[in-house]
């Protein structure tokens, strides 16, 4: 609780919720590093990969089909598979299409941290400004 309660007010605010939204993003991203560095490494584009991922030319892939297609081409953990695939569709649609994967570089530990760094600096200031309020 106090660690949420960064005001000290005795309460949470709905901006110190968004943090647990934060910490669960940053828990997805260590756990989908594994299979994005093997997928970089074993797709020299992100273009040929989603050749292979989209067999069917259909230019989206559901989750059960991403899973199938990465256990195919021998990447076999399917919780790893599922989590990089809910973190790449953040509207949660249910289906990745072509364009998603450009995310795909950009999800690294060191990124996040650096976004992260940036959001807890202005949250800072955020909490300095209520606090003289």
């Amino acid at each position: 609780f106090s660690s949420l309660d960064s005001l000290g007010s005795g309460a949470i605010a709905s901006q110190e919720l968004g943090l647990l939204d934060l910490e669960e993003s940053l828990s997805q991203v260590v756990t989908c590093e594994k299979l994005q560095a093997w997928l970089l490494q074993s797709f020299p584009s992100l273009n040929l990969l989603w050749k292979h991922l989209d067999e069917a030319k259909a230019g989206k892939i559901s989750l059960d089909s991403w899973k199938g297609t990465l256990q195919k081409l021998g990447y076999t953990s399917a919780q790893d598979c599922e989590s990089l695939f809910k973190l790449l569709d953040a509207k949660d649609e249910g289906v990745l299409k072509e364009a998603h994967l450009e995310l795909l570089p950009l999800l690294t530990l060191t990124n996040v941290e650096s976004a992260l760094s940036e959001l807890e600096a202005c949250f800072g200031d955020a909490t300095v400004e209520g606090e003289k309020g």
